[in-house]
């Protein structure tokens, strides 16, 4: 890999990560819809696991294609989960049909 090429996936990890870090972590969110009855405890691990397995596609783990846009929209439910209550919650107020539910 040359020196520019290098420097390049560096970068562009970074970002990634950057964008990733203002989110909440799968955890936080799968906590959340744990504490709001949303998602049975014995699947608490289950849950994180395919929240980070989703982001991982979304960032082009099995295709060498990141997809900015549902990787965006991602990041945006996982937010949103965690600042909305119980009851919006169930109500569906952070369903996106663009990203798979987790």
């Amino acid at each position: 890999m040359s020196g520019s090429t290098e420097r390049r996936a560096i970068a562009l990890l970074l970002v990634a990560a950057l964008g990733q870090a203002c989110a909440p972590t799968c955890t936080e969110s799968c906590r959340k819809l744990t504490r709001c009855g949303l998602n049975n405890e014995v699947v608490e691990g289950y849950c994180v696991e395919s929240c980070e397995l989703q982001i991982a596609e979304y960032q082009g783990a099995s295709t060498d294609e990141k997809n900015t846009d549902l990787l965006t929209a991602f990041r945006k439910q996982r937010a949103c989960v965690v600042s909305t209550s119980c009851d919006d919650l169930e109500l569906g107020v952070c369903y996106d049909p663009d990203v798979y539910p987790y």
